[in-house]
């Protein structure tokens, strides 16, 4: 997977090891956020929930967006979720990345 070095804020869904997710929101480089959640060293209860894979994220040029779309993201059901990173649910346009 290609994960992007640049960009100013992302929104970000990682997969736990027993199927839940985890939804987050960085303003460093996602590269720098993903290694952190892997290797254990992220602060916090997501630590212990490894390992974790990327499954989805997004790339927002302002803060306020990204963190309102975060909000938005935790609100939703497991379901939901999975529906998003396949596919396979209808949402706004600047909600459609997802990682292979």
């Amino acid at each position: 997977m290609t994960i992007p070095t640049d960009g100013t804020y992302y929104v970000y869904i990682m997969k736990r090891a027993y199927g839940g997710y985890y939804v987050g929101f960085t303003d460093r480089t996602l590269r720098e956020q993903v290694a952190e959640h892997i290797g254990g060293t992220y602060r916090g209860l997501a630590r212990f929930r490894r390992p974790v894979k990327l499954v989805w994220w997004q790339e927002y040029h302002r803060r306020t967006d990204a963190i309102s779309d975060e909000r938005q993201l935790k609100e939703w059901s497991n379901e939901r979720i999975r529906a998003l990173i396949h596919g396979e649910f209808q949402v706004p346009p600047k909600l459609t990345k997802t990682a292979k």
